[in-house]
């Protein structure tokens, strides 16, 4: 007795489900469109600790600021003045870009070890006094 309901109401179940499934369409197109990537580094650089250790120290840059580069664990930062730091990631052999704000350097050295260079840093709010201005400044890194 039990299991003729049981059956009875498994096959009613089935036929409604199979019922459902005859008003889907055989073929239903869908168009994707690809979205761009929300992180700005496109390229990384595999730089190891050993590698990226040449680049640990403080830059003066040609509007008066400064940027240091530095290591914590495996994670490496650049900081402009006493800002908060941005994390950063090797882009090529001698270039970094962070992965939250528009901050992108480029450093070259000479035979003697001195460095040379461009930064392209991102201008807070802070540092413009309500005039419209663009929201980077490429500066010379010496």
């Amino acid at each position: 007795m039990k299991s003729s309901i049981l059956f009875s109401f498994l096959g009613a179940m089935s036929m409604a489900s199979m019922a459902a499934l005859a008003q889907v369409p055989d073929v239903e197109t869908v168009t994707v469109t690809p979205q761009p990537k929300t992180d700005s580094v496109k390229l990384r650089y595999p730089m190891n600790a050993t590698e990226f250790q040449k680049f640990i120290r403080v830059y003066e840059l040609s509007n008066g600021m400064s940027i240091s580069l530095y290591q914590s664990g495996p994670l490496r930062f650049a900081r402009l003045n006493d800002q908060v730091p941005d994390r950063i990631v090797a882009t090529s052999n001698h270039s970094f870009e962070s992965t939250r704000s528009k901050l992108r350097i480029k450093i070259d050295f000479d035979d003697a070890d001195n460095a040379s260079g461009e930064a392209i840093i991102p201008i807070s709010s802070t540092m413009v006094s309500n005039s419209a201005s663009p929201e980077t400044n490429m500066v010379k890194l010496h």
